[in-house]
């Protein structure tokens, strides 16, 4: 039995989108390796990944939405690049700001953009699945 060592997280208000990402990411990672988790509520994830880095597992990738209810995804890449530099965020969104997206891309804290919808061979090329 292998031991979960590394994380990807998942952060999107709407649960079609997580459970959509949810089966598209189980046909290219070893979920036995790498725990997935997802998540509606962006003010969650924070302390998430703090408690995921104390027990010493990789942070793979913070996928996120920009739209969400109290915090958008550009304010919550932000906030986690302050506290983590080297994680990979990716912005995955129908509707978001293309001046935060360029903002954060200037700033080097974007590592990818994809549009809703997406294609999940594209999904996988960026993950390197």
């Amino acid at each position: 039995m292998n031991q979960i060592n590394a994380a990807a997280v998942c952060v999107d208000d709407d649960p079609h989108i997580l459970q959509m990402l949810s089966l598209q990411l189980r046909k290219c990672m070893n979920q036995e390796e790498i725990l997935m988790d997802f998540f509606q509520k962006p003010e969650d994830v924070m302390t998430h990944l703090k408690t995921l880095e104390e027990r010493g597992v990789e942070l793979r990738f913070l996928l996120t939405d920009y739209r969400m209810p109290g915090m958008s995804g550009y304010e919550l890449i932000k906030s986690v690049k302050a506290e983590f530099p080297d994680l990979k965020c990716i912005l995955l969104s129908g509707q978001a700001d293309q001046h935060h997206v360029s903002e954060l891309k200037k700033e080097g804290l974007l590592d990818a953009f994809i549009g809703k919808p997406w294609k999940e061979q594209e999904l996988f090329a960026l993950l390197g699945c």
